[in-house]
This record gives structure tokens, sequence and C-alpha cells, in this order.
């Protein structure tokens, strides 16, 4: 069982009702997942509310964690900071000494065994993925301004190595990252928003990589995302046995009073939260999602509960 957030985007205030749900439900819940944008803006915004609680919160980065408004010497609102500064800063302090987390020192990419579910959750960084790093002029840099190196294609190795071992151990595969891709063939439902804003940038190298695992004879049950600031559930255009999950804004940002979010959050009701509970059975290949905290959508529609056959392709029931 996952208690899953995303695009915090700063709102400390939210973050505590998280953590504070969490706790509460602490023996059932097995980590927390929490898929970036954790910060405002950029980098630069700062990141010290960030205090998880008993519960394991495992981190993926987001374009805004890794973002610069210039001040790194790279080019404004692009990736300013490099994997090992965002390591350092979002993944280090956080790391879990159990055995089942296994992480790669000064990368933002990591993975988590569920033993007892033969499961693996295998974590992505799209924003240091075979990098291209310009300066303030747009010139090409070759490393970062602070000299850290960039990906030439070291992450890519490493998850296909993630996938292979996954599928030799005979264990199904979750795979979280920040953004899922442009569009997806929505499979109608209440957690598939109907204000479809497009926003994505998966890799088609992590896609044909996880059709690859698919085709070898491995179980991929989804991927976990975040990024595009309203719920979708469906597969990848042209890959109909990968799924997607990407949740709406877990932060009450606004511009001007314009809501970054689908859903109607309310300040000081439990309208501000927006958590999924994600639950995966084995046995029965069943994929569980509950809503937490904002239950309907600017549409009126009222999102609760849905239940997934992720062997068959089938949804079974949604409330």
């Amino acid at each position: 069982v996952l208690l899953h957030y995303s695009d915090l985007h700063g709102f400390e205030k939210v973050f505590d009702r998280v953590v504070k749900f969490s706790d509460s439900f602490a023996s059932y819940i097995d980590n927390v997942i929490n898929t970036g944008d954790t910060v405002r803006d950029s980098w630069e915004n700062g990141f010290t509310f960030y205090k998880p609680g008993s519960v394991p919160m495992l981190s993926v980065i987001g374009n805004h964690d890794a973002w610069t408004n210039g001040t790194s010497g790279c080019k404004w609102w692009t990736v300013g900071y490099s994997a090992k500064q965002c390591y350092d800063r979002y993944i280090a302090p956080f790391k879990y000494s159990n055995s089942v987390y296994t992480y790669v020192t000064d990368k933002c990419y990591w993975t988590r065994d569920y033993p007892d579910q033969n499961i693996r959750l295998i974590a992505i960084d799209n924003y240091h993925w075979r990098e291209i790093i310009y300066d303030k002029q747009d010139n090409v840099l070759t490393s970062y301004p602070n000299g850290d190196a960039t990906d030439k294609g070291e992450q890519a190795t490493w998850f296909v190595s993630q996938l292979s071992a996954a599928k030799t151990a005979g264990r199904s595969v979750i795979v979280t990252c920040h953004t899922p891709t442009q569009n997806l063939d929505m499979i109608p439902c209440t957690f598939s928003s109907l204000d479809d804003q497009g926003a994505g940038g998966l890799q088609a190298e992590a896609i044909t990589a996880v059709q690859d695992f698919i085709n070898g004879g491995g179980e991929f049950i989804c991927w976990l995302t975040g990024h595009t600031h309203i719920d979708k559930f469906g597969t990848i255009p042209n890959y109909p046995n990968q799924l997607a999950i990407a949740i709406d804004c877990g932060g009450l940002t606004r511009d001007n009073g314009v809501s970054w979010s689908n859903l109607v959050h309310m300040d000081g009701t439990a309208t501000m939260d927006c958590m999924n509970i994600f639950c995966v059975d084995p046995n029965r290949k069943f994929l569980k999602l509950m809503r937490v905290g904002c239950e309907y959508d600017r549409n009126g529609r009222h999102i609760g509960s849905l239940l997934y056959n992720y062997h068959t392709k089938q949804l079974l029931w949604n409330d």
C-alpha cells in the first residue's frame, strides 16, 4: 500500500497534512511516494519544510526541483542543477537503510523491493537523462557550471538492468517518475480528467525499455507520475500494455487567483489535500485507487475509488 501525492509546489501546510495522515495510518502504509515538483517554482525557493514522518517517504525529481531562476549559471528556467546536487538535497538526507531500498550514489534514481508482494518499484529521473545543458548565452555545456558531469546514457543502462533483474527474479514492476507522456489514451473513469492539459515528457527510451521487458515475459503494473496537475488514468499511445497514472496537484498553488489544479481546493478544509491510496493485490492482479482529500473536480464529478485488473486490462469498478 502506497500513499501517492505530487506537485506540492512549496505548500508547507499541505505537506504537514500528508505527514499527519500517513502517520495516522502508518501500520497500513508501506511508503509515501512523492512524484516531484516539491519546491514552488525553482531550486532557489528552498526546501527546509520537507520533514517526513514515521512512514518512509520516497521522492523523485520534478522539473521545478532541478530548474534554476538563473543563479546557477545555466539558462533561465532550464535544468540548472546537476544530478549530484539534487541527490544531495532531495535523496541522500532521506535514505533508508533497510536492504529492500537500493540507491545509486549521486544519482536521483533508485529501487524499492516489496518481497512479500514480489514487486519492484523503480524510480527514474526525467531531468538528468542524456542531458543537454545550456548556459545563459545558449551555449551547450559539457558539464554543469559547478563541474558535475552530465548523463551520457548511464541511467538508461541502469534502468534496463533493473528491469532485467526484476524479470529474472519473477517480480512485477511499477515505475515512478515525474512526467507521463504528453498524451495518454485515457480510460474513461473519474480518475481521467475531462480537461486534458497534455503536459508530459517521458523519455521514449524508457518506454521502449519497459516494452522490451513486457515482450520478454515481464509483468508491468503501471507508471506512477505527477506533473500534469490533472488526474490521468490511461495507456501510453501505441503501447496498450503500459498503464500510466498521474495525480493532480498536491499544493494549493494559484497565480492571480487562478488555480493550477483541476480540482476544487478550499483552504482550511479537507479539500486542501490530494492524495491517492494506491494498493496492489498481486494474487488477483488488482490495482486499487482511493482518493484522500479533494473528491470533486471542476466539472462536479466525484473521484472516489477505482478497481482495475492490470493483467486483463479491465476497469472493474469506479465510484
